[in-house]
């Protein structure tokens, strides 16, 4: 893989903002970036609840050199997912449970409280409504107005992350206690359980090959045909995230001393990016930017680089 760009958030717009921000959530745009954050110091301030309730958010709107263009309000607290929506406004959610949208121009409306943290979102465009994971294990859904229509508990801990299947009534749910879920979002009725056995399940994401990928807080990828699982892949550390390529023939995965690694669909290991490696500096999110094989990885200390994965394919 190869480094086409990089830039140093805090070094860049340190004295702009006031203090050091941590990185999250990221999209790119046709000029730069919006990163979703948290405005604290990961790296040198303590990890206690009491500091991380106490932290508010903020979406950030940077050029392509990484140089704030503008700033939203302060949100409630630190941003965890950041997405667009079908009309193309964005969808903020916050550690400690409040939700937002956002149109282009960072105009911020408070659309709720999930009393506890929003941990992952998704649109199902066949039922027309919106799914969020719960730190507390919650699944709650909500139509296109943000009125409540449900809320399922699901699991007796955090859901780290939820991906639709691939028909879109369904939903798959990763927890921090090591479960799998499958729930069927007509009923709200979960149809599947499984412990992978893999400690906390961080990250669950669809396969172009049919398949489905989980990242594990105890160091490994799982591929699943079904529920069944096919090939366990051992990382150096915990997963963060995980995209598929499919044009590559690979899939992405990110861990949380900042790797980056680049796997075939049997599990071998084309290509690793070690980053800073450094312990608590995790890469959260990466995006598809420019072309099909570039994408965008921010660390949370604030570093982000535009990466070529062309030479990673696994053909």
């Amino acid at each position: 893989m190869q480094v086409l760009q990089e830039f140093d958030l805090n070094a860049l717009n340190r004295e702009q903002i006031g203090r050091n921000v941590s990185v999250y959530s990221l999209i790119p745009e046709p000029k730069g970036f919006l990163v979703g954050c948290g405005l604290w110091d990961r790296v040198n301030m303590p990890h206690s609840n009491e500091v991380k309730n106490a932290t508010p958010g903020a979406i950030l709107r940077v050029d392509q050199q990484g140089h704030l263009i503008e700033m939203s309000p302060e949100l409630a607290n630190i941003v965890y997912p950041l997405t667009t929506d079908p009309w193309g406004d964005l969808f903020v959610g916050c550690r400690t449970g409040a939700f937002y949208t956002m149109d282009l121009c960072l105009s911020t409306t408070h659309r709720g409280d999930v009393g506890n943290g929003v941990y992952g979102i998704e649109h199902s465009r066949s039922l027309n409504r919106f799914i969020i994971g719960g730190r507390k294990g919650t699944l709650f859904q909500f139509d296109s107005s943000w009125k409540l229509m449900a809320s399922t508990p699901v699991s007796a801990d955090r859901l780290w992350n939820i991906c639709l299947d691939w028909d879109d009534r369904f939903l798959w749910a990763t927890s921090y206690n090591g479960f799998l879920f499958k729930i069927d979002l007509l009923n709200g009725q979960v149809v599947h359980t499984s412990h992978q056995g893999a400690g906390g399940l961080t990250y669950v994401r669809r396969l172009s090959t049919g398949e489905l990928v989980i990242g594990c807080f105890a160091k490994q990828l799982q591929i699943l045909q079904g529920t069944r699982l096919r090939q366990r892949i051992q990382t150096d550390s915990p997963v963060c995230f995980i995209e598929d390529l499919p044009h590559l023939g690979v899939l992405v995965a990110t861990g949380y001393k900042g790797q980056i690694w680049v796997f075939d669909y049997n599990g071998r290991l084309l290509d690793s990016f070690l980053g800073d490696a450094k312990e608590n500096n995790p890469i959260w999110i990466a995006t598809r930017c420019g072309s099909p094989s570039t994408m965008a990885f921010a660390w949370a200390n604030g570093i982000i680089r535009v990466i070529d994965l062309t030479p990673c394919s696994g053909s």
